[in-house]
């Protein structure tokens, strides 16, 4: 059975690939009971759209794809199976998000005619979400009394992974937000460096400020008790023009390493900054950490 599934799953993508591991398993479950699974009821709960990352346009469709596939491997498993799709358009903070998905699960669950089929039999009921993880923290408790199983393939909040929390969440993200401060902590080891500049984007109208905010949250607890270290919090507003160059102008009177929280676009221009203040003649170390962080 192993070997029959590592090859297709190498061609897929992340969020893919939970769906085939978990219709492998109910396969075996059911080769190995020898009874017939009851339905398998997908619910995709998406808020935000026009985001290459997380946007359902993305996501979705990746979604979409896994359940293909796996209907084509597994078709035992998947043939009696439904989809509903609870997609809200738009751009939105995490805690917007959290507002959306949580109303629109609990909307559902309050619809008769979205139990009816539950009511009469039974099935298996997997909410996929590629939310942020406050959104999924919500979901999970959700999740938790209602019993059933939330695959969230981008939250990595190391909270999620608490079992007695969340017993039927199974977050799927690289890694979480803590481990991303230690490994950092370690590099910053690795090469001796004894100094670094925490650089977090305050732009109030960038739609992922919350995300920066706790990304730069996790490095200040990271290395609020790290003696051997110094680091040093500077402002920064991407709405401002002149913000990137007055930064980098005080950043390089404490330390050449700096750590910045912001999106990759605005990332650019703080590149294109320090090669206009000739910074960067290779004697500075600049690292972006919004991607590892919130996706």
């Amino acid at each position: 059975m192993c070997k029959a599934i590592m090859k297709p799953l190498l061609r897929l993508s992340p969020a893919q690939v939970p769906l085939l591991i978990i219709a492998a398993n109910l396969s075996i479950m059911m080769t190995l009971s020898m009874t017939i699974l009851p339905r398998v009821h997908m619910i995709m709960m998406m808020a935000g759209s026009r985001n290459h990352r997380l946007g359902y346009e993305v996501v979705g469709s990746a979604y979409d794809v896994a359940l293909n596939r796996s209907a084509q491997l597994y078709p035992k498993v998947f043939g009696n199976y439904s989809v509903t799709r609870y997609f809200t358009p738009g751009t939105f903070t995490c805690a917007d998000a959290n507002a959306i998905t949580t109303v629109g699960l609990s909307t559902l669950y309050a619809d008769d005619s979205f139990n009816a089929f539950a009511v009469n039999s039974k099935e298996i009921r997997i909410v996929l979400s590629p939310g942020c993880s406050f959104e999924t923290v919500t979901l999970g408790d959700f999740a938790r009394e209602e019993n059933v199983l939330v695959l969230a393939s981008t939250a990595s909040l190391d909270l999620l992974n608490n079992k007695k929390r969340f017993p039927t969440l199974l977050p799927l993200a690289s890694t979480s937000y803590n481990n991303v401060g230690l490994a950092l902590l370690k590099l910053l080891r690795l090469y001796k460096w004894n100094a670094f500049n925490l650089v977090c984007d305050s732009n109030a109208k960038d739609p992922q400020r919350l995300a920066m905010e706790v990304s730069c949250g996790v490095l200040r607890d990271t290395f609020k008790d790290v003696r051997d270290i110094s680091m040093l919090a500077l402002p920064f507003d991407s709405s401002n023009n002149d913000s990137a160059g007055a930064m980098l102008r005080l950043a390089k009177t404490h330390s050449s390493v700096s750590i910045i929280a912001s999106l990759p676009e605005i990332y650019k221009h703080i590149l294109v900054a320090a090669y206009t203040l000739g910074m960067a003649n290779g004697d500075y170390v600049r690292q972006n950490i919004s991607n590892g962080f919130y996706t």
